[in-house]
């Protein structure tokens, strides 16, 4: 029988699992805090958020040295806290989402699926939340839950349209959806929105030698690289 638990055999487990912990944790705060700051009206707690952040971030570059000086890798583990927390504000979506980014980032993909879903259904017009659970359906592997992800992406895109993770995503999706088409003018969009001049005007192009014509998505590709030619080389 192990010391502690069938993970924990000895101290230096109980230390590492210490640490991914802990590393699990910090890292959450660096993904929650930016929404955070961005929400925050006052000045001095904008300041504060942000002081947090940058604290936080030189902390996960202690623990990678640390991780680095065990020949570890650095790896969240379970934080059982995570389901205390659902259980205490069920009607928070973003404990649902924090589980389900958990389960997603150690492999166990089918597992996050729940979670996620879970917080959309609380949650319906959080855009982000909605291109957060695409992508686990394109990871998935499963073709019908690969197109659920390009018709929430889709929808993602109408609200949070400058955020070319979404076309990149949506790329990934239309690609293993064998559109390739739209594929090229998710590439465009996503190049765009991140102001990358050639990259955008050579994938609308692409995209438009597989369009149909006349189409809106043709239309759309033209649209994109008459708005690429103004953007700095």
């Amino acid at each position: 029988m192990g010391l502690f638990s069938k993970d924990i055999q000895t101290m230096d487990d109980l230390l590492l699992h210490g640490l991914q912990d802990v590393y699990y944790a910090e890292n959450q705060i660096v993904k929650a805090l930016p929404k955070m700051i961005d929400k925050a009206t006052n000045r001095d707690l904008s300041k504060g958020l942000k002081d947090h952040l940058e604290e936080t971030e030189k902390q996960i570059g202690r623990l990678d040295q640390v991780f680095k000086m065990l020949e570890q890798k650095p790896k969240g583990v379970k934080c059982p806290a995570i389901d205390g927390l659902i259980r205490d504000f069920p009607n928070d979506p973003y404990y649902r989402e924090l589980k389900g980014q958990m389960l997603f980032e150690n492999g166990r993909v089918r597992d996050a699926l729940r979670p996620y879903e879970d917080a959309v259904k609380l949650a319906p017009s959080a855009a982000l939340l909605r291109m957060s659970l695409s992508q686990v359906y394109i990871e998935s592997g499963d073709p019908a839950l690969n197109k659920r992800a390009i018709a929430y992406l889709n929808d993602a895109s109408r609200v949070e349209g400058r955020e070319s993770q979404i076309w990149h995503f949506l790329a990934v999706a239309y690609g293993r959806d064998n559109q390739i088409g739209m594929a090229a003018l998710s590439l465009a969009e996503e190049a765009l929105a991140n102001g990358k001049k050639k990259d955008a005007m050579q994938q609308s192009n692409r995209a438009k030698q597989m369009l149909t014509k006349n189409t809106p998505s043709y239309f759309r590709a033209d649209d994109i690289h008459r708005e690429a030619e103004h953007l700095d080389d």
